[in-house]
């Protein structure tokens, strides 16, 4: 296992930073929404509304649930919040909220453990924690899931489930379940295939059909949603809507194509990026970064994409945090105060990749003078797609220098076998 290098520091500099955001949440406390100002969070809220809908048996996907509103998720969904509903507003509120932040935590406990970190109580019960206040109070996407009461976290560890425990991974489970209750998920059957797990594959489309099956079994118009609701994109939002961060959204908005052949090129050539990004990532034996990197392309790639979807910068950045601890830690040789620096350097690492999708509180009137929401209409897509990039370079480099150090290590033993010094 992986010792992180300068632990104290990454503690010391992870609670510091946790601090200044802090900080920044009461300085815009008044001017800003956050989710310490809400009550019940409107989408909850529409949730649980859509969930009394479906106990009270009357058709969920007519008409909206509040003012231009309707309820866009598969009738699967619209069961699951039946159940919910049953319980009063503050308590579901409370619930969401811990459910969340426990789903996080555990995202990224199973990242660090693929990684081969060394999870000792410590880790637990301070850099985790402030792991996960970092993501949840400084990243817009983590933080909206919050305010909005959403539930990508809690698709996010159900997808992680099949990927990255390293014994009884899920088969196919996790991801048939999220794509169940939110289409976006079944992107991830393309990383089953990228890893030939067929069965983990078969086992995914499975249990979607079998949540289908659920839907049209307790939903009476589950019908209307499979024949027309789910091919009308604009029920989820508007293109022109600064938080729509599709590459379609960012086409229509912010370069003017409303051209479909366009989109769909686009869609298509960003397809075959993210296969070969995750082909390589799991040739390195990079499986976080695997899934984060197909979670950004279900991102990209689907008809419509609210900002607060892409949690997926969790496995991304811990990830890339682990990774820059690593590889400055290769560079100490022993030094105490290099080894403390490799600490500093791993937390400006997981602050940078983060800092394109920068919480609104945090960076409002700091970064973005009196217009917070000017950093929604272009940072996510292209950040993602600039990641993709770099990362395929770094991949076929260090898979290069794999090659060749295996090849070194090769011809040594044939040296050695004949007694040739």
């Amino acid at each position: 296992m992986k010792q992180l290098a300068g632990r104290m520091t990454v503690i010391t500099s992870l609670s510091v930073l946790v601090v200044l955001i802090a900080l920044r949440y009461a300085a815009n406390f008044a001017v800003l929404q956050s989710v310490f100002k809400t009550d019940v969070p409107l989408d909850l809220w529409i949730y649980m509304r859509g969930g009394e809908r479906v106990t009270d048996g009357v058709n969920l996907y007519e008409g909206n649930i509040f003012n231009d509103l309707p309820f866009t998720y598969p009738p699967f969904a619209g069961m699951i919040f039946a159940w919910v509903s049953m319980l009063d507003d503050a308590s579901v509120t409370l619930i969401w909220h811990t459910t969340t932040i426990a789903c996080v935590m555990v995202v990224i406990w199973m990242v660090l453990r693929r990684l081969k970190v060394d999870i000792n109580p410590l880790s637990f019960l301070l850099i985790i924690p402030l792991l996960t206040a970092f993501f949840l109070l400084g990243t817009e996407p983590l933080h909206a899931t919050l305010f909005w009461g959403q539930v990508n976290v809690v698709l996010m560890l159900l997808v992680c489930l099949d990927f990255l425990p390293l014994k009884y991974r899920l088969p196919g489970i996790g991801v048939g379940l999220a794509a169940g209750v939110k289409l976006t998920p079944a992107f991830f059957g393309v990383l089953f295939l990228i890893q030939r797990r067929w069965w983990a594959a078969a086992g995914s489309f499975i249990t979607f059909l079998v949540t289908v099956g659920l839907g049209f079994l307790v939903v009476p118009d589950a019908k209307a949603f499979w024949t027309d609701a789910i091919f009308n994109s604009s029920r989820v939002g508007d293109h022109f809507n600064s938080g729509a961060q599709s590459l379609k959204s960012v086409l229509v908005r912010n370069l003017g194509i409303e051209s479909d052949d366009k989109w769909l090129l686009t869609v298509l050539l960003t397809i075959a990026v993210v296969v070969i990004a995750a082909w390589l990532a799991v040739k390195l034996d990079c499986l976080p970064i695997a899934v984060g990197i197909t979670g950004f392309g279900a991102c990209l790639v689907s008809p419509f994409t609210w900002y607060h979807h892409w949690v997926w910068i969790v496995p991304i950045a811990v990830s890339v945090f682990v990774a820059a601890n690593q590889a400055a830690a290769h560079f100490t040789r022993g030094n105490a105060a290099r080894w403390q620096f490799a600490g500093l350097l791993s937390v400006g690492a997981l602050v940078l990749v983060c800092s394109p999708f920068v919480g609104i509180s945090v960076a409002a009137n700091l970064l973005w003078e009196f217009n917070p929401e000017r950093g929604f209409s272009w940072m996510y897509v292209p950040a993602a797609l600039a990641f993709l990039a770099i990362f395929i370079i770094y991949a076929l480099v260090e898979k290069a220098r794999r090659n060749r150090a295996r090849t070194r290590r090769w011809a040594e033993l044939q040296r050695a076998e004949l007694g040739v010094v």
